[in-house]
Formats: structure tokens, C-alpha cells, sequence
């Protein structure tokens, strides 16, 4: 008799932990500091810029550069799900050879990105 006393408490107690647990995973999280975030995203910068250069085919003899003119974060204080909003500008500089010298061309271009806590990295935002 005794154990069909703790029974009905053992379930109570299950539940009342498990929902404490949830409450306090669900608690909402700062987001990384500013300078930590755009650390990141000079990263992406780099590593944007190494993959577009090395990108050419050296068959058609272009030769292209991607310089970073600058990587900007902005905080967005009213958006919790996106707390930071980033912007990649390039400037793109291909030389392309011909019978009469060499073709220059210039491009700028500016790239957007979204800071996404769920998963700690830049996403583009198209």
C-alpha cells in the first residue's frame, strides 16, 4: 500500500521537472556581440573572394580581382529572430586579353546577409 501512495506523485513530479527544464532552455539568448558577428562575417568576405578569384577558367586567360571595399554590421534592436544585418561591398576588376591590349572592366557589388542565432552564421538575404 505504502508504494501505491508514491505512485501518483512520481508522474506529477516528472511533469513539473520536464517543464521546468523546457522554460529554461526556451529562455531567450542574447545575441553575440558586434564586433564577434562582423569578425564573422570579414571571414565570409575572404573566403567569398578566394573562391571567385580561383572560380576563373585560366584557359580564357581573364584575370580577375576581387577587392573588399568594406564589410558593414548593423545592429536590428527590434528584430530578435535577425539581430544583426550585414552588408559584403566587392569591388571586381577583370582584365581580359585582345589582339589590341588588354580589356579592363570594373564592377562594384554588394552583397546582403542576415545574422541567424538558430545556426550561429551569416545567411544571404536575397
Amino acid at each position: 500500500m505504502v508504494l501505491s501512495n508514491r505512485f501518483p506523485r512520481f508522474p506529477i513530479l516528472l511533469v513539473l521537472s520536464g517543464s521546468f527544464l523546457v522554460s529554461c532552455s526556451e529562455a531567450k539568448k542574447a545575441p553575440p556581440p558586434q564586433a564577434d558577428v562582423e569578425a564573422l562575417l570579414k571571414q565570409r568576405a575572404e573566403t567569398e573572394k578566394r573562391e571567385a578569384e580561383a572560380d576563373v577558367n585560366p584557359n580564357l586567360g581573364v584575370k580577375v580581382t576581387w577587392t573588399i571595399q568594406s564589410v558593414e554590421v548593423r545592429p536590428q534592436p527590434a528584430n530578435e529572430a535577425e539581430p544583426y544585418f550585414g552588408t559584403i561591398k566587392f569591388v571586381i576588376q577583370s582584365e581580359t586579353p585582345e589582339l589590341d591590349g588588354v580589356a579592363t572592366e570594373r564592377l562594384e557589388r554588394s552583397y546582403d546577409y542576415i545574422w541567424d542565432p538558430a545556426t550561429g552564421a551569416w545567411l544571404p538575404k536575397y
